[in-house]
């Protein structure tokens, strides 16, 4: 004997309904049919596989057939459901775009850690990457062109009851020159000897430099160079041709490398500025950025201030 159940998948779902309601109304009212159209779907049903599932109709007894039958429906509509959300789930990943803006020094050092790990759990997830100075991001982040960002100093405000702040650490500015340049000679550089040499620096919308004129802004640092590549500012300071104020994550290699040093100055000029992730309130619920967020403070560098 071969049932062919798979051949009644309509009905069986009907079936399936009538005996979670255990009531043949409630069961027409769920699936938006007549309750004669149900009771004949039902009667068709037994009808297809001789065998009788329902025993008493009007009290809703199910036959030992009806109630093994049930048991196994079970199982495949709630796997079913499970599929269903699965596959919803796929599409409004795919669908949505995850947009992230992180400052130019941060992507070469955190940016392949923490992307590796969000896609180990979001694969097809969409993601769009600005980078850029501090100042821009946020500024994009107010137009709501970047759904969350990580930057240093920045002069933008935006309502603190609209944002989500997180303060991930302090990341050291380090004072550098090259290894034979004449200021290492000193055994401890003060303001003074620093306003007297040839400094170069990021453009003014680097927060390294907002920072850095900040801490100063007392004496007012001259500067004498500045420059958008911070790649082109260690190469310059390398050559001897100035010195400069740099983030760590920026000047770590030439730093082990020896081919640039920090510049030792008295024990209140130590510099270490604030790095925030910032994002809209609203996107903060997301299971997309709630595990991006994570995956930020996994590897984001916690420098102690000293």
């Amino acid at each position: 004997m071969t049932l062919r159940l798979k051949d009644n998948l309509k009905q069986l779902y009907y079936f399936y309904v009538v005996a979670e309601e255990g009531n043949f109304s409630k069961a027409a009212n769920r699936l938006y049919l007549t309750q004669p159209a149900v009771t004949m779907q039902i009667r068709n049903l037994e009808k297809s596989i001789k065998i009788k599932l329902i025993a008493d109709k009007k009290n809703f007894l199910l036959t030992d057939s009806g109630k093994i039958l049930m048991r196994y429906l079970k199982k495949v509509f709630g796997e079913l459901d499970d599929a269903e959300r699965a596959l919803l789930e796929i599409e409004e990943t795919q669908s949505e775009k995850l947009r992230i803006g992180i400052t130019l020094a941060h992507s070469k050092t955190l940016l392949f850690e923490i992307l590796n790990k969000y896609r180990m759990k979001y694969p097809v997830s969409r993601i769009k990457i600005d980078i850029d100075s501090s100042e821009t991001l946020f500024k994009k982040l107010q137009n709501r062109t970047l759904d969350i960002i990580v930057i240093g100093e920045t002069s933008g405000r935006i309502s603190r009851k609209e944002l989500v702040v997180l303060k991930l650490g302090k990341e050291e500015i380090c004072p550098v020159s090259a290894p034979n340049h004449s200021i290492q000679r000193k055994k401890v550089v003060t303001i003074n000897d620093i306003l007297s040499e040839t400094v170069i620096m990021r453009d003014n919308r680097s927060a390294t430099r907002k920072y850095i004129q900040n801490r100063f802004r007392k004496v007012k640092l001259p500067i004498s160079m500045e420059c958008e590549n911070s790649d082109l500012i260690k190469k310059m300071v390398i050559a001897g041709k100035g010195i400069s104020f740099l983030s760590i994550s920026t000047v770590r290699n030439e730093l082990n490398a020896g081919t640039l040093k920090k510049i030792e100055m008295n024990r209140n000029m130590k510099f270490f500025m604030d790095i925030k992730l910032m994002l809209y309130k609203e996107k903060h619920d997301s299971p997309k950025m709630k595990y991006f967020i994570e995956c930020v403070l996994d590897y984001i560098p916690r420098s102690k201030d000293k």
